[in-house]
């Protein structure tokens, strides 16, 4: 029932207008409140908003280079193909080529085919249409879990699908077979059967690199069942700490190439052998085959997502032409191609601004992750893209969702400090949450995480318990002391105070300045150890939350 001119009315929107009708995301109203108020040097007090998925560390210099090209010409006056003009897709996979998937510093030239590119307004556009291609309304579409919050948008709104968690757990984050059986038999066990698999590469929200042999896997599982794969790159051009990393981020492109992993074979793909595509007409080999896509996207690597520029690289012509269709409800306008493309052609422009976007975001993770340890709490080690994962089910009443919202809630009201909930993003248990750091200051996030550490130590100190060890489980606190990449010498806070009283390392700015700096010593000394240990080429399990 809505209100109308005062009047109690039913609804007037069909069953699909109503799930349109729908908050995409549980925290939106907290997000648009808080923006009304939000935490700067003149208001101290006000919210801190770590929940938008947002890079505006350095897109003042996008703005500025697009503003040097021309805004209007005679060819963006007219009509154009819908799945993008010819000038913007050639720019953009040179510009993918260059950074992204280059290898060992040198650009992938030619590597990628720009007739099998498309692009629309924004890679959610994308995922969208390319689920509403791939599946039926009521069919199921597998995603390991936790997972960005608004896929289940993106693909049920319209689509109409329903979502199935490949369950991971809550140390090590694997994508693993038995996970996604799990999954596909849940599916089918509900009606729903399994048409497409979405793979979140580098992760939303862990913001971790995921292994070469988990994305074959999962790629050559999905395929054997003749199920398409989405494979979601928008975060490849947002590694900022690949030295760090347990596994270094390598695209699906790569992987499903003729010289990719060998088990994903061209045969498993659909496609011929090099040889005898070799011996082919085209001048090109296939790379992905029929079933597998990648969506890449510039709102998180150049943290432009107002502009709405997403791109599918796919060889299914079905789907290129439905696209051409389709894409009339989502292209970009035309002057705004023109304008990017310009820009994505001076590729050592491009090169040199997402070079400073990586020092700009390793600036904040640092800034993030010192202030974690200060007030030792636990979060999974990220090497890219734009949010930590951490830990707060000490924190819980009760392992319940409704304790997580209530948690949540607490943080907003008292920390000011706006969280995306981790069942949000379908973790297995509640009490994690996704912390975005790159949409605030420095001086803004420092003062969220400082609010936030102040808060777990009064309640702490309230319960009487301590800090918990790296990671919840026990198979997790053995690996991370295992681990030579694991970070040392935590910084305690003192538990002991009243109720009403902060430990010394929150409440006095000094104090924290000190913990902070020997938090900074903890780091330099990790990666020390990491340079020690890359070079002497030794392998390590990915590390659990510490």
């Amino acid at each position: 029932t809505h209100r109308f001119k005062g009047e109690s009315m039913e609804s007037t929107l069909s069953a699909r207008g109503k799930r349109a009708a729908t908050p995409s995301l549980s925290y939106l109203g907290q997000f648009l409140h808080a923006q009304q108020d939000l935490h700067s040097d003149e208001n101290p007090e006000g919210y801190v908003v770590c929940a938008v998925a947002e890079n505006k560390q350095v897109c003042d210099r996008l703005a500025a280079r697009m503003e040097a090209e021309p805004a209007v010409d005679t060819i963006a006056m007219s009509y154009n193909d819908m799945r993008g003009m010819a000038r913007m897709r050639k720019a953009f996979c040179g510009m993918m080529e260059a950074t992204a998937l280059s290898k060992g510093g040198s650009p992938a030239e030619g590597l990628l085919d720009p007739t099998n590119l498309s692009v629309a307004s924004g890679s959610g556009a994308l995922v969208e249409i390319v689920t509403w291609c791939a599946t039926g309304p009521g069919d199921g579409v597998i995603i390991p879990s936790p997972y960005y919050p608004a896929f289940d948008n993106d693909c049920a709104v319209r689509a109409d699908c329903k979502l199935f968690e490949a369950r991971t757990d809550s140390s090590l984050y694997s994508i693993t077979v038995e996970a996604l059986d799990d999954a596909a038999a849940r599916a089918e066990a509900s009606g729903a059967p399994p048409k497409l698999l979405i793979l979140t590469n580098p992760s939303n929200p862990l913001g971790i690199a995921f292994s070469q042999s988990e994305i074959v896997t999962a790629i050559r599982w999905a395929v054997s069942k003749k199920m398409h794969v989405m494979v979601d790159e928008i975060y490849a051009n947002s590694v900022f700490d690949p030295y760090s990393a347990d596994h270094e981020f390598v695209s699906a492109v790569h992987l499903c190439a003729p010289a990719g992993i060998p088990a994903l074979s061209r045969e498993v793909l659909g496609l011929p052998s090099p040889e005898a595509a070799e011996a082919g007409a085209s001048s090109k080999p296939e790379l992905l085959g029929p079933l597998v896509h990648v969506i890449w996207g510039m709102s998180k690597d150049f943290g432009a997502s107002g502009l709405r520029v997403g791109a599918l690289y796919s060889e299914n012509q079905e789907i290129a032409t439905a696209l051409g269709n389709l894409g009339y409800f989502s292209t970009m306008g035309n002057t705004l191609q023109g304008r990017v493309a310009a820009v994505l052609e001076d590729v050592a422009w491009c090169k040199g601004y997402l070079a400073a976007s990586h020092e700009s975001l390793k600036r904040s993770y640092d800034t993030l992750w010192r202030a974690l340890r200060a007030a030792d709490i636990p979060s999974t080690p990220a090497s890219a893209g734009l949010f930590a994962w951490i830990d707060l089910r000490e924190l819980l009443d009760e392992p319940t969702a409704e304790a997580e919202a209530a948690l949540q809630m607490r943080l907003f009201d008292e920390c000011r400090l706006l969280l995306t909930p981790g069942l949000s993003c379908h973790a297995a248990e509640p009490g994690h949450f996704r912390c975005c750091f790159a949409w605030m200051s420095p001086a803004s996030l420092e003062a969220g995480i400082r609010r936030l550490g102040a808060f777990v130590a009064k309640r702490r100190a309230a319960s009487g318990c301590a800090a918990p060890a790296a990671g919840a489980h026990p198979a997790a606190q053995a690996a991370a002391a295992a681990s030579p990449l694991a970070p040392s010498g935590a910084i305690a806070v003192d538990t002991d105070s009243d109720d009403d009283e902060l430990p010394a390392a929150i409440a006095s700015p000094g104090s924290l300045d000190a913990a902070l700096a020997e938090a900074d010593r903890t780091l330099a000394r990790s990666k020390l150890r990491r340079e020690s240990q890359s070079s002497m080429g030794s392998p390590s399990a990915r590390r659990p939350p510490a």
